[in-house]
């Protein structure tokens, strides 16, 4: 099929689609409206009560429902195969671009089977001058009368469905009790059907106790029944039965003079009837036994003490607990303590004649005892009263000692702490309370860690307070203070004075980055070191192992396998501990990220940065290390020491292998260290530039000279710290070879010194009180500044750029190297057919050489600097891969003839992996090219840019707040803040125009709108607490956002990957005839066509490159 048939095809499928989604929109929309009306019929015919029990409408109205939309999917899905086929949609489409009958349907004939003697390229232009009559046309367009009618019909269903939405809402809001009882029956029509079911039965008093002799009145209520049956036998006597007529469904029975028990029922003329009660006679009532138990509290220590029967008076501490049980003559209906007021101090449960129940007493007094039966008779004979004294406790005491003093969060957002508390009886719970305090003085909620104490007398307790998740922002502050409740009752508190931590400044956070670098790089340095000792006591130990059956027989039996088996474990023990190291600092530099990507400093270079070394660190522990740890930990799980031993000489060998990628890794970090410095430094400049700005602003202003002079000589003792830091930064970038990066800082200090000279002067004039004069030197000083700044980030670029292009160019050389290398290949392989096993066996030195061009080839890689190797896990597994294909070959060259693989085979196999190596070579050069070009089509990058942006608004706001500013300079300052925030939503707007940014990111111009409804709150001088919120809003939804499309491009990524295995076998399939000739032929259109675009292109360049290199070396059998 032509490209143009294809184009036919697509655009009458894009009218197919078109016609179908707008018919089952049509139909939804009808479906829809019957729904509504059937809301509006329930409505209508459930009455004002609701739904008749029994009632089947609503299952007939649910059914109409199901109906209708099975009919509604019958006629969408018969109508698509009736109009929707080839013939009359192809009649639509030519009617509505004016093309001559037939000319469509007959083109799509012609480009699936070309009849004979039919001229191929009449076909063609006939089939583009159909394209041509549509191609310009949209689907619905195109749709013709058919999609004209389906409209008329969706504009019909809304109108309709409109309005019974609207009588619908009318209805529930005049009516929602009748409406939700309509409508809820249509949920549950079932429920509805089913018939009433008549009432229970009720008889009261139901079970009863009475005095003796009395009168028992009995009142029967039966629903729905005409007459009842009374069944009841008194003790001693024969059951009786009665039979009572209903009147308005009540009745009454008389029981007189009750001397004995008596068991009685109640049976419906329906077949329902009720449980047996019992009316019991009772004689007088009287407490007959009282327990009472004194549980102290627990932090007295003291045991519980038990009274019976009358109790003395008592003496206890505050919060103890009394118990009290006891049984009276006949079932009780109350039991109370009274105060000497007579008001209810405790109220006890009663359970027939038992009584019991637990009370606290509050206060001092006199307590007095209650007891009514269930006629109401109080006891004749009870305890005396009970006479109660408390002792009150002690307050507890608390404490801070560390950090003990305000301070500077770290740079993780997670301040460890301790806590000591005491009571004289015991503590029940420490806690610790923090809170948040903005910028502009406004309290969070406070958030409460607490720990139950369950006792103790004293507590020494170490949290972590975490505040990743609180959104700080430069200038907040964090304050929190301890309090300990004692183990009382009631809970004394004591809490400490509160103490404050102070969000770093993003400067201060950049450079605890470059900290955290250079401490890994220190700790990588001592792993590296211990590893090399690791290894070569395992060798050592794996050799003496190994000659220990000779000396044997001098020893006890049993005693040195126990000792070696100690000893392997140890060794065992030790590489897992190195290995746990090296995890435990990928997970803070993991950390790291978060911390920087949550406070809006972690910009692209730099989280690319944090990524590839929490990689590098990953890759430390390879597959091959955990494999020879696995076998060994087996082996020594079965006391196979002999298997064991040999294991540890394995190990040995990757643990100097692990120790050699501990030295690459650690010269990476040193070097990250340095790039951090660069990008900490180039913070510091910029942000003391626009502090200096708004101090010249403040200065103009003329509002408080002497605070304006004492600002501006703290800004220059910053400025003179930065310059030691630039000193120290041009001295590094010495020591790893960067010349014209430091000779660029060199150029920026000469800059800085010029702008303290500028400051010296402002502060000078500000205290000589020539406000405008200093305004002018501290707005120069500025100036100066930011071109600090601005050359700092240039050499930072530049020095980025240069080892890009190196690393780029490595790549390409190692391209046409392992081409180079293939074909080598490729002639020893023709040498090794019909040769003999001694002529093959000679070859081996040829093949080594090849082994050690990869290897060569890996090294210059290696040193190339970042981006070569680093990251490119492709390149690094199939630069393994090849050189275990030639080492493989080498072995299969040295064994018998007729052996499985054979050296041609091998040879073969390497030659593909060769391949797959310049391939992967290609690849990570392109990628290097697109990345040096920009990646401003890189939406996931875009809203990351966009999130660092909207961060540094949001430090602004918190460095300027400290400097007190006048309204004039505030003002200015907001201005230009405006400035930025309106960028930031220019930006996302563009964003959200891009094609594809409403599928994967949502509602961009919401975002969008709100950024620019931010910068004209900030333009109108509005810098209030709201607007820092929404400002943090907007960040940590754009964070969010950037986030989940990261997520989308992985998982499309690794769906991606599925394909590569057709890929790996249409270019390993080269032949050896013609690797050997000057020119190569590409892959047909058929085989290109299935390949994904990205991958298309690599294969014409890499064919390119084969042709190139054929040309150049000759090559050929």
């Amino acid at each position: 099929m032509s490209p143009a048939s294809k184009r036919l095809d697509g655009e009458v499928q894009g009218v197919r689609g078109h016609l179908r989604k707008r018919a089952a929109l049509a139909l939804s929309v009808w479906v829809a409206a019957v729904v509504g009306l059937v809301l509006v019929a329930a409505w209508m015919l459930a009455g004002p009560e609701g739904w008749r029990q029994g009632s089947d409408v609503p299952a007939q109205l649910d059914a109409v429902v199901v109906l209708l939309a099975a009919a509604a999917l019958w006629a969408h899905r018969a109508g698509a195969m009736r109009w929707l086929a080839e013939a009359p949609l192809s009649e639509t489409i030519e009617r509505a671009a004016g093309l001559r009958p037939g000319i469509v349907r007959g083109t799509l004939e012609l480009s699936r089977e070309l009849p004979s003697g039919v001229s191929p390229a009449l076909a063609a232009r006939a089939t583009e001058r159909a394209v041509a009559g549509i191609s310009e046309r949209s689907p619905a367009f195109l749709s013709g009368e058919w999609g004209a009618w389906i409209d008329v019909w969706t504009r019909r269903g809304l109108a309709a469905f409109t309005v019974l939405a609207v009588i619908a809402i009318g209805l529930a809001v005049a009516t929602p009790s009748r409406s939700l009882g309509a409508w809820s029956g249509l949920s549950s029509p079932f429920s509805v059907m089913k018939d009433a079911v008549l009432p229970a039965i009720v008889v009261t008093p139901g079970n009863v106790e009475v005095l003796r002799g009395s009168d028992v009145v009995l009142t029967i209520q039966a629903p729905g029944r005409a007459s009842v049956l009374l069944s009841w036998q008194a003790a001693g006597d024969i059951a009786r039965n009665e039979s009572i007529e209903l009147t308005q469904d009540r009745a009454a029975h008389v029981f007189e003079a009750i001397a004995a028990p008596i068991e009685y029922r109640v049976r419906g003329d329906d077949g329902s009837e009720t449980e047996t009660y019992s009316i019991i006679p009772m004689d007088p009532l009287f407490v007959s036994d009282l327990v009472l138990v004194v549980l102290y509290p627990a932090h007295t220590g003291l045991l519980p003490d038990e009274y019976r029967g009358d109790p003395p008076p008592l003496r206890l501490p505050v919060g103890s607990r009394l118990t009290l049980e006891g049984r009276a003559s006949r079932p009780l209906s109350r039991a109370v303590l009274e105060d000497s007021t007579g008001a209810v101090a405790t109220e006890l449960q009663v359970d027939g004649g038992g009584f019991r129940g637990a009370w606290t007493p509050r206060v001092n007094g006199v307590f007095s005892w209650s007891f009514q039966d269930n006629d109401g008779d109080p006891a004749e004979i009870q305890p005396g009263p009970l006479v109660v004294t408390l002792v009150p406790d002690s307050m507890p005491h608390v404490a801070i000692p560390l950090p003990g003093r305000d301070t500077i969060l770290p740079l993780s957002l997670r301040q460890p702490l301790v806590l000591e508390a005491s009571d004289d009886y015991g503590l029940r719970r420490l806690e610790l309370v923090a809170y948040r305090v903005t910028a502009f003085g406004e309290r969070q909620e406070p958030i409460t860690q607490g720990l139950d104490l369950g006792g103790t007398r004293a507590a020494l307790a170490r949290p972590l307070l975490d505040l990743r998740s609180w959104g700080l922002l430069p200038g907040d502050t964090v304050r929190y203070y301890a309090r300990a409740v004692d183990n009382s009752p009631s809970g004394q508190a004591a809490s400490t004075r509160e103490y404050v931590l102070r969000m770093p400044a993003a400067a201060e956070m950049q450079r605890a980055a470059e900290q955290q670098f250079e401490d890994v790089a220190d700790r990588l340095e001592e792993l590296a070191e211990e590893a090399a000792r690791r290894a070569e006591e395992n060798r050592d130990q794996a050799l003496e192992n190994a000659a220990e059956p000779d000396a044997r027989g001098g020893r006890e039996e049993g005693q040195p396998d126990f000792e070696q088996k100690e000893e392997l474990q140890a060794a065992l023990d030790d590489q897992e501990e190195m290995s746990a190291t090296a995890d435990s600092m990928r997970a803070e530099l993991a950390e790291l990220e978060r911390m920087l990507e949550e406070a809006g400093q972690a910009d692209p270079e730099l989280s690319r940065e944090l990524e590839e070394l929490q990689e590098l660190l990953r890759e430390l522990t390879g597959s091959d290390l955990q494999q020879r740890m696995e076998e060994m930990a087996e082996a020594l799980q079965q006391d196979d020491l002999r298997q064991a031993n040999e294991s540890l000489s394995d190990l040995a060998e990757q643990q100097e292998e692990f120790r050699q990628r501990l030295e690459e890794a650690l010269e990476r970090f040193r070097r990250a260290a340095v790039e951090q410095d660069f990008r900490a430094t180039t913070s510091e400049a910029e942000e003391l530039a626009r502090q200096e700005e708004a101090l010249a602003d403040a200065m103009a202003e003329e509002d408080n000279p002497e605070l304006r002079a004492e600002q501006q000589e703290d800004l220059e003792a910053r400025a003179e710290q930065l310059e030691s830091q630039m000193e120290r930064l041009e001295q590094r970038l010495g020591e790893i070879d960067e010349q014209d990066a430091a000779a660029g800082v060199q150029e920026a200090r000469e800059s800085l010194q010029q702008a303290q000279q500028q400051m010296q002067q402002a502060e000078q004039q500000a205290n000589q009180g020539q406000n405008q004069s200093a305004a002018e030197q501290a707005d120069d000083a500025a100036e100066q500044l930011q071109q600090v700044a601005d050359e700092l980030q240039q050499a930072h670029e530049q020095m980025a750029e240069q080892r890009a292009e190196a690393a780029q160019a490595a790549l390409n050389q190692a391209a046409d190297d392992a081409l180079s290398l293939a074909r080598r290949q490729t002639e020893l392989r023709e040498r090794m057919r019909g040769s003999s096993q001694e002529q093959v066996a000679a070859m081996r030195s040829d093949e080594a050489s090849l082994l050690q061009g990869v290897e060569n080839m890996a090294e210059n890689l290696q040193a190339a600097g970042d981006g070569a190797m680093e990251g490119n896990q492709e390149l690094s597994a199939q630069m393994g891969r090849a050189m275990e294909s030639i080492q493989k070959t080498i072995e299969a060259m040295q064994t018998r003839r007729g052996s499985t693989p054979s050296p041609h085979a091998q040879a073969g196999q390497a030659i593909g992996d060769l391949n797959q190596l310049a391939l992967a070579a290609i690849a990570g050069a392109e990628g290097m090219g697109q990345q040096g070009e920009g990646q401003s089509g890189d939406m996931a990058q875009q809203l990351e840019q966009l999130a660092q942006q909207q961060g540094d608004l949001m430090n602004q706001t918190g460095q300027l707040m400290p400097l007190e500013l006048g309204q004039q300079a505030m003002q200015q300052q907001l201005q230009e803040m405006s400035q930025g925030q309106q960028s930031v939503a220019s930006d996302l707007g563009e964003l959200a125009d891009q094609p594809g940014a409403e599928d994967s990111l949502g509602d961009l111009d919401q975002l969008a709108a709100e950024a620019a409804a931010l910068a004209e709150q900030l333009a109108q001088g509005r810098l209030t607490p709201e607007v820092t919120q929404r400002q943090e809003r907007l960040f940590h939804r754009l964070l969010d956002a950037g986030r989940s499309l990261e997520r989308e491009e992985t998982s499309e990524e690794r769906e991606s990957e599925v394909p590569e295995e057709f890929e790996r076998g249409d270019i390993v399939a080269l032949t050896a005839d013609q690797l050997g000739v000057l020119s190569f032929r590409l892959p047909d259109a058929a085989q290109l066509q299935r390949l994904s675009p990205a991958v298309r292109q690599l294969v014409i360049q890499y064919f390119e490159r084969l042709n190139r290199g054929s040309a150049g070396g000759g090559g050929g059998s």
